[in-house]
């Protein structure tokens, strides 16, 4: 599968979406050394910060709980998810390989965000932490299956949570 994603090309659309418009009072040029945001940390006049709610994290240990012990279907949007995180590796590295690290992966996901959306933000429901969960999954494994373990379910929604949400607080 990996074969196939690495002969993929880009369209001159989705390379057009790769490189921010003028508009934007964000620069996402990353820098060789560390993935960070290097330039104004705003993004059409809202910071770069990240929600870190209660709710947020009641959601993040109810999916860390149903991967272990219950059934939750994949959401409809998981392959655009899925997606997003290639482009933002693409844009980054020019890899369409997985980032190993968690603020790779956050990195990544949120240049596919800009590159695909034109948004930085990320809606704080069960629908969007059943991301997270998932997005881990595909950054350490490149698997959209669910841990078996509880440690592997913890790291896995740590990449997950900091991918989506900028926090590592679950």
């Amino acid at each position: 599968m990996k074969e196939i994603e690495a002969k993929r090309e880009v369209s001159p659309l989705e390379k057009s979406r790769l490189t921010p418009s003028s508009g934007n009072s964000c620069v996402f040029s990353p820098d060789p050394v560390s993935p960070n945001f290097v330039g104004v940390p705003t993004f059409y006049g809202r910071s770069l910060s990240f929600p870190t709610s209660l709710e947020t994290t009641r959601h993040a240990l109810l999916v860390g709980c149903l991967a272990l012990y219950g059934s939750l279907s994949f959401p409809t949007s998981l392959e655009a998810t899925r997606h997003v995180l290639l482009v933002g590796c693409l844009a980054l590295y020019g890899s369409l390989s997985f980032p190993t690290s968690l603020e790779a992966t956050r990195h990544a996901l949120l240049v596919g965000c800009l590159a695909l959306y034109g948004s930085l933000s990320f809606p704080t429901s069960l629908e969007a932490t059943r991301h997270a969960l998932l997005v881990g999954c595909l950054a350490l494994y490149g698997s959209l299956s669910f841990p078996t373990s509880l440690e592997v379910t913890r790291h896995v929604l740590l990449v997950g949570c900091l991918a989506l949400y900028g926090s590592l607080d679950i």
